[in-house]
């Protein structure tokens, strides 16, 4: 375990004092990440939760979604499941907001039907 002076916490494997294979970091706001990790980023798979109820789960390259991944959004029931590029939604997906469903093609986050 590893305690940084902004007060996150690092539980997990290092390598060349980075964080590297399987770990978990909890930041001071009780958001976390749980995970693969590369050379101190988020790579491969894993799951981010933000202090406000936000989650991620999926997959990661270099500290940005990208891959297959859920999103689910603290408000309306509302997530989104499918592929990721560079941290946004980008590919096949599909959007779900209390009972309205949205799927389709989706480029830069943007919905292109």
């Amino acid at each position: 375990m590893y305690r940084f002076a902004d007060g996150k916490v690092y539980i997990g494997h290092f390598y060349y004092n980075q964080s590297d294979g399987k770990g978990k970091i909890i930041y001071s706001d009780s958001s976390y990440y749980d995970g693969e990790w590369k050379l101190g980023k988020f790579n491969g798979f894993g799951k981010f939760a933000w202090a406000n109820g936000e989650i991620y789960e999926g997959h990661y390259l270099n500290g940005l979604k990208h891959g297959k991944g859920r999103y689910t959004f603290k408000y309306h029931n509302a997530w989104y499941e499918g592929e990721w590029e560079d941290g946004l939604q980008s590919g096949k997906g599909k959007y779900c907001e209390s009972y309205d469903t949205i799927e389709g093609r989706w480029e830069k986050g943007e919905y292109l039907g």
